[in-house]
């Protein structure tokens, strides 16, 4: 169970796939959350029949559910503050339906998938009898810029009230799972990294004589992602042939602010999102992944995107902002890219000029990364500890 779209999950959809792959049964609650993700939803659908269901609507179908759901969420927004049982439903859109979906549906597991899911889980596990675990993809409650805002309140709330109450616990790097162990001291966190099958491992292309090609991607282009850092760095290389490919969901106006500040020299391009399966592909065609975070929340500090398993399957050399999650995965994995500090664009400039003077280097972090994927991180590992995790809750008493 879910919040968000099936399609903007790739996590949750490896999961529902190793689980189906073993003869597990698979019923999944999703909540609409942004119309570029439903053509690969519907796709999503057929390849996998009576699997994922949408519940509160959306505003193009069942639209005076997705109206009433929208009146639910907002009203316990405001009065969560005077009637504290109301919380489970301020956290997303969804959750009043997802809450109902899920304590109508007798299961051995329950399995959230975000906060919002978190209460749901627990309450249908209670109700049936059953178990529940619940995967941290994020450390939630540092998601916040501040302990004074009522969401950060809210939050803190559901971990303490929800957390301590599932059969297990995953999360989706290292320091959110020590971070959450500081907060449930008891709990076991098992980390299961956000990596991808060995089938997406692409072939190495020769080395690259042209242009320098860096490659970045999200669900949404957006602000403090980096990428204006990574404009300026290439601005102060003139005379540099450097293209810079952006894919996700890009708001017109940023398009125009980023465009601004590239200026005539910088060939930017902007992509559309693409299905996962296509991603790796392209992807390949670029010597340079960027893993550009700004660690403007603690969790955005501690977690590891699935930026950086693409990049190691597709073969790019990584070029990462030093975050502590990602400093700790360079320094672990020497060879496969290099460091700048978040706030350096004259740094990230020197280590683009350096990689476009030296292929071979180049060359040799995109073979380490690919050596990287296929022997250590990739799904095929990962997937026997989700797994086992699975087993283990199931067979106990």
């Amino acid at each position: 169970m879910i919040i968000g779209q099936p399609s903007t999950n790739p996590r949750m959809l490896k999961e529902v796939e190793a689980l189906l792959r073993h003869g597990y049964q698979v019923k999944v609650y999703y909540g609409y959350w942004t119309s570029w993700a439903l053509a690969n939803d519907e796709l999503l659908k057929k390849q996998y029949p009576g699997v994922f269901h949408m519940i509160g609507g959306s505003p193009f179908e069942q639209k005076g559910l997705y109206l009433l759901s929208r009146i639910i969420h907002k009203s316990a927004r405001l009065l969560t503050a005077w009637f504290p049982g109301l919380r489970d439903y301020s956290l997303n859109r969804p959750c009043y339906f997802l809450e109902r979906a899920a304590c109508g549906e007798r299961a051995d597991l329950f399995i959230g998938h975000n906060l919002g899911s978190l209460p749901s889980v627990v309450k249908a596990a209670k109700k049936w009898g059953t178990r529940c675990g619940f995967d941290a993809e994020d450390y939630h409650r540092g998601q916040f810029g501040s302990p004074t805002d009522p969401g950060y309140r809210y939050t803190v709330a559901t971990e303490k009230k929800y957390m301590p109450a599932c059969d297990y616990l995953t999360s989706a790097a290292p320091l959110i799972a020590a971070a959450y162990k500081k907060i449930l001291p008891s709990g076991n966190i098992v980390v299961i990294n956000n990596v991808f099958s060995k089938k997406w491992l692409q072939p190495l292309p020769e080395i690259n004589t042209g242009p320098l090609r860096l490659f970045w991607f999200s669900q949404t282009v957006g602000g403090d992602r980096g990428l204006e850092l990574i404009i300026e760095a290439i601005n102060l290389l003139p005379g540099r042939a450097i293209r810079l490919d952006l894919m996700g969901d890009c708001p017109e106006s940023f398009r125009k602010y980023l465009e601004g500040l590239a200026g005539n020299h910088i060939v930017l391009n902007f992509l559309p999102p693409v299905p996962a399966d296509e991603l790796f592909t392209l992807a390949a065609s670029y010597d340079i992944g960027m893993a550009s975070e700004v660690p403007h929340s603690e969790n955005r500090d501690i977690c590891l995107t699935n930026k950086l398993f693409t990049y190691l399957l597709a073969g790019n050399c990584i070029l990462a902002s030093d975050t502590k999650a990602q400093r700790q995965f360079m320094e672990s994995n020497p060879g496969v890219g290099f460091l700048y500090r978040n706030d350096s664009p004259d740094e990230l400039a020197a280590r683009l000029d350096a990689l476009y003077k030296d292929r071979t280097t180049l060359q040799q972090c995109r073979q380490l990364a690919q050596v990287l994927a296929s022997d250590k991180y990739n799904w095929e590992r990962e997937e026997e500890i989700f797994l086992n995790q699975i087993r283990s809750v199931l067979a106990a008493e």
